[in-house]
């Protein structure tokens, strides 16, 4: 299964799992580290090519 997530004036980004449930986990991760990385200068956000597993 597949999603895409985006802030607004964002680039989607591809999140996959095998099922929906990890899917939106996943998704809302992204979101509280787009949304740290936002409030936070010093934060780069998500590292290029995290895996999760």
């Amino acid at each position: 299964m597949a999603g895409l997530v985006a802030l607004p004036k964002q680039r989607p980004t591809l999140i996959m799992a095998p099922d929906r449930e990890a899917v939106l986990a996943k998704a809302y991760e992204w979101i509280e580290l787009q949304l740290r990385s936002a409030n936070d200068p010093h934060e780069s956000g998500a590292p290029v090519g995290r895996c999760w597993s």
